[in-house]
């Protein structure tokens, strides 16, 4: 991903999370029509990078060294989501501990710790990515799951809580933005 792209990666996030925070500001509680807006967004930014991904032919090419290594590789991502998903568990369960033994209130502490655990993949790949180099791929990759949660998980959240007669509220208290 060049510096150009990458830039402009930046620019969507920020334009998406403004985005986000003015329907949250606007007209809480948060419902059908801003979860269809959230989700509207998300299908522009899927079709943003189908485009983007059509004009790097490298990243579509096969890959001719992975022949004849698919069963490590299995074993390999196995054993890497075990782990990961072992050590969320003990890192989400120890912050929760310390949370509550720290006085912190319950939404604090579900709000976050829900953000840390689903962000927890992207940390680890980002890592990866920036062990090996590849510091835009890790940059993008924390970019690209910043406002495919915004869009996807609000925008979901909001058409269901409607749909079920129960709008996200959105308490002057749980503001943080």
């Amino acid at each position: 991903m060049p510096w150009l792209q990458l830039r402009r990666d930046v620019v969507i996030v920020v334009v998406t999370t403004l985005f986000a925070a003015g329907l949250i500001y606007a007209r809480p509680p948060l419902g059908l029509i801003h979860g269809l807006l959230l989700l509207g967004g998300l299908a522009l930014f899927g079709r943003h990078y189908v485009l983007t991904g059509r004009d790097q032919a490298e990243i579509l090419a096969p890959v001719s060294a992975a022949e004849g290594r698919l069963l490590p590789a299995v074993l390999q991502t196995v054993f890497g989501l075990v782990l990961l998903v072992a050590g969320a568990s003990v890192l989400v369960e120890g912050a929760r501990n310390l949370a509550v033994q720290m006085g912190i209130s319950e939404e604090v502490i579900g709000a976050t710790l829900v953000a840390v655990g689903t962000s927890l993949p992207e940390l680890a790949a980002s890592v990866v990515a920036v062990v090996r180099g590849e510091h835009e791929i890790g940059v993008g990759n924390i970019l690209g799951s910043n406002a495919l949660n915004l869009l996807f998980v609000l925008g979901i959240s909001s058409v269901a809580g409607d749909l079920a007669g129960r709008p996200l509220p959105v308490e002057g208290q749980t503001r943080v933005l």
